[in-house]
């Protein structure tokens, strides 16, 4: 797979709450990756077309691959994630 950056700077964990990484101890959460991020636009707009004919092709692969739709979502954000990366490495950053 492609260079999968952080997209939001990390984060650590105190009992005050979270605050910018500065020297990352073992409570730390790197963030979200640029993975995360075109994952979740893509959900967001295959949500967003809303379309019949789009809700009928996830109940039609669910029921194939016996699959929950939340899955069969999941797959299809992720997939298109993987190829934003990809198609985003050949044209550079």
């Amino acid at each position: 797979m492609s260079e999968n950056p952080y997209v939001y700077p990390g984060k650590r964990f105190q009992k005050d709450g979270w605050i910018e990484d500065q020297n990352a101890p073992k409570e730390y959460y790197p963030g979200m990756t640029l993975r995360d991020y075109f994952a979740g636009r893509a959900l967001a707009g295959i949500w967003g077309s809303g379309t019949s004919r789009t809700l009928n092709a996830i109940k039609k692969t669910a029921a194939s691959t016996n699959s929950s739709h939340e899955r069969v979502l999941a797959v299809m954000a992720y997939a298109t994630a993987d190829a934003m990366l990809k198609e985003r490495e050949k044209i550079g950053d």
